[in-house]
């Protein structure tokens, strides 16, 4: 009990000392939150003005310059890319774990999360959201990542020591919420609910604890630390002892399971105390080893360098744990948390650090007073214009008798005529003009609003005002200096999100630790399973049952992965490497396709001929009903070198050539047939002369030996 006691008190002071070190800052963040609601008038200038029936107008120029911003924010959205850091990280692991970060938020709507954060900041400076884990719905033994949205950002506090602006080293961090009697027995039966500080003698301190006709609860979220005995592997990959030792009693379980001799040595090696057969002694002491009668038993092959300890190091780790607590107990945990940060990410306005005293200002915090006296100025010149006489009618009593009711309502009712008695001498009724209003009273208004621009740093073309500009890139480089004024808001946000992509990335080996598919979601917004922390030789035996069941999986790459390490080896390993995160901001994919389609029309407007070599790619970036069918159908018609195959799908036979071509290619051939008919003729005739020679020669040889025959005769 004392060491709750103990524990409560020293997270009591905590939550009170960072309750007086951002009080400042909460109350300036929820009197701007009022003010942009339309809460612009001081309250007692209001009542007496109310009072005496004189008006209070409000015309509220400052939500346009929130949404603006907000809509940046929106239209740039930032996401979260993994990287390896080290050399048991790898490229290919990196990118399933982007995607499942990616998938993690789009089942969390982390879009609408981030919006409304990104919105406080902007309207207060104050915006937040949690990551937490919970156990799936399609499996109950398994944990999955989610966001949750944090409603009412003041309730959150966090350790204001820390140096990081996304409190990355904030050491603890509370998320109050305020219940209800009976809310809180409903939600912890059997748990004493707090009694009121008075009553318990807690003291001041307590106070923050208590609210009119309930209480607070706060999950209280804290970094503690406890030593390890922590080794470095040969591999250099850095490993828990206790998880070093589980990993070699594993492989040498392996290894014995070869045969029965193994098995045995395995048994009696990992018998405590029992001795090895070459250990045993003999009468005078001596092992038999020492006598040379047993040869030195080696039960296992040497370890790998994965599983050799090359050096073991005490040191203190960071173990985040959650707690549900309230002034005088501890209602839930502690559990851990996985991960090394705490899991509630903070977004932030600007900051001013004055004698060490931290100001976070929101977009309107200096807009205030011009719309105040804008407010003020149009208020003035309306009563102004209500206060000024309506032109009266002037004329003798003579003329007016008995017409008095029409001239009396002149002023309301469009009357097509007004009669008047002729007075003698005297010329008819006439109208006498009236002052107008002051210029002054709306020079000052154009002043007030101009003021207003002026301290927000956004001016007509930031907020859609028309300008002298025509050309659309004219427009942009005149929205580009509020842009600019504004952009610390935007890289808030993104940071904060860069943050929470940290805090996934880290709960990830421990969250996702089981073999198990996980789906993923790639940058195109396509979705597709991929299985993590199993072995090759399982994926080749899901590939050959079903072959479709992971249709982006590399198979060249398992192949290659199954040969050199065999069907043992891991594959999508998510508990291992080193991985760091980095933010991309700009337009949403699906923002992306409607540019590019426009981009493309432009391109067919200008040059047609480009339909013959990108037909297929310009329709598949068209959102119209029957676009994707029309891309596959110019595909088909496409040369086969200009569209490579998918995967899985038939080699396409190659195009005919068109009937032109088929014409040339025909009229070659039978020029060649008539060349090759040429050269046999020729052929012929060569043969024919050939024996006609030989049949020359014949009879040449024929009169010389009859010749010869008569001379030697």
């Amino acid at each position: 009990m004392n060491n709750e006691r103990e524990f409560l008190d020293t997270a009591t002071r905590r939550l009170q000392r960072e309750i007086d070190a951002d009080d400042h800052n909460r109350q300036a963040a929820i009197e701007d939150l009022k003010f942009l609601n339309g809460d612009q008038w001081d309250a007692a200038e209001e009542a007496r003005r109310r009072l005496r029936g004189r008006p209070c107008l409000r015309t509220n120029e400052l939500p346009k310059y929130v949404n603006q911003v907000v809509g940046d924010m929106r239209h740039n959205r930032a996401r979260v890319k993994v990287r390896p850091v080290d050399s048991s990280g790898d490229v290919h692991i990196a990118k399933v774990r982007s995607g499942l970060i990616a998938s993690i938020e789009y089942s969390s709507n982390a879009e609408a999360i981030y919006d409304y954060a990104g919105e406080m900041a902007v309207s207060c400076g104050y915006g937040a959201w949690r990551v937490l884990t919970r156990y799936s719905e399609e499996n109950p033994f398994l944990q999955e990542v989610y966001l949750e949205r944090i409603r009412n950002p003041f309730l959150v506090y966090m350790d204001s020591s820390a140096k990081s602006e996304v409190y990355a080293d904030a050491k603890y961090g509370f998320v109050l919420e305020k219940v209800t009697p009976e809310e809180f027995e409903e939600r912890f039966p059997g748990k004493e609910p707090p009694g009121d500080p008075v009553k318990t003698g807690k003291g001041v301190g307590q106070e923050a604890w208590y609210a009119q006709g309930a209480f607070f609860i706060a999950d209280y979220y804290v970094i503690e630390r406890e030593k390890k005995t922590v080794c470095l592997m040969g591999d250099g990959q850095l490993l828990d002892k206790a998880e070093a030792e589980r990993l070699t009693n594993e492989w040498r379980a392996g290894q014995a399971a070869d045969g029965q001799e193994a098995e045995t040595a395995l048994a009696a090696a990992m018998a405590p105390g029992a001795p090895s057969p070459h250990e045993a002694p003999d009468a005078a002491g001596r092992s038999a080893a020492a006598q040379g009668a047993v040869p030195p038993f080696e039960p296992f092959p040497p370890l790998p360098p994965s599983l050799t300890i090359a050096g073991e190091r005490t040191v203190e780790m960071p173990r985040v744990r959650w707690y549900a607590i309230t002034a005088n107990q501890v209602l839930d945990g502690p559990k851990d948390v996985p991960g090394r940060y705490i899991p509630i990410i903070v977004v932030k306005g600007p900051e001013r650090n004055i004698e060490g005293k931290t100001h976070v200002r929101s977009l309107i915090r200096d807009a205030k007073d011009p719309q105040r006296l804008l407010n003020f100025w149009v208020t003035d010149s309306a009563e102004i214009v209500d206060m000024i006489p309506k032109a009266p009618w002037i004329g003798t009593a003579r003329q007016f008798e008995g017409y008095e009711n029409d001239y009396a309502a002149a002023n309301a009712e469009n009357f097509p005529f007004l009669k008047y008695n002729i007075d003698q001498g005297a010329p008819p009724p006439q109208r006498v003009a009236v002052s107008g209003v002051p210029v002054a009273v709306f020079e000052q208004i154009g002043q007030a609003k101009q003021a207003i621009k002026d301290t927000i740093g956004m001016f007509a073309a930031d907020i859609g005002d028309r300008g002298p500009e025509l050309s659309g890139k004219a427009i942009l480089q005149r929205q580009k200096p509020g842009d600019v004024a504004t952009f610390a808001f935007i890289d808030n946000l993104a940071r904060s999100i860069a943050h929470s992509g940290r805090v996934i990335n880290e709960m990830i080996p421990q969250v996702y630790d089981t073999e198990r598919d996980v789906r993923i979601r790639n940058a195109d917004e396509t979705e597709e399973f991929a299985p993590v922390n199993t072995t090759a030789g399982r994926i080749m035996e899901a590939l050959a049952a079903d072959g479709r069941r992971y249709p982006g999986l590399d198979r060249e790459a398992l192949a290659r992965l199954a040969a050199r390490r065999g069907a043992g080896a891991k594959y999508n390993d998510l508990t291992v490497g080193k991985y760091d995160v980095v933010v991309t901001t700009g337009p949403s994919y699906s923002t992306q396709r409607q540019e590019a389609a426009q981009s493309l029309e432009r391109l067919v407007a200008a040059f047609p001929q480009v339909m013959t070599v990108a037909g297929d790619l310009i329709y598949k970036f068209q959102d119209f009903l029957g676009a994707e069918e029309i891309a596959e159908r110019i595909e088909r018609t496409m040369p086969p070198a200009l569209v490579p195959p998918k995967e899985g799908a038939p080699q396409r036979p190659p195009q005919p050539p068109p009937p032109q071509m088929q014409v040339k290619m025909m009229e070659m051939e039978v020029s060649k047939m008539k060349l090759q008919v040429e050269q046999q003729k020729l052929q012929v005739e060569k043969l024919k002369a050939l024996r006609e020679a030989q049949g020359e020669r014949s009879e040449v040889r024929d009169m010389l030996l009859d010749l010869l025959s008569e001379v030697f005769s």
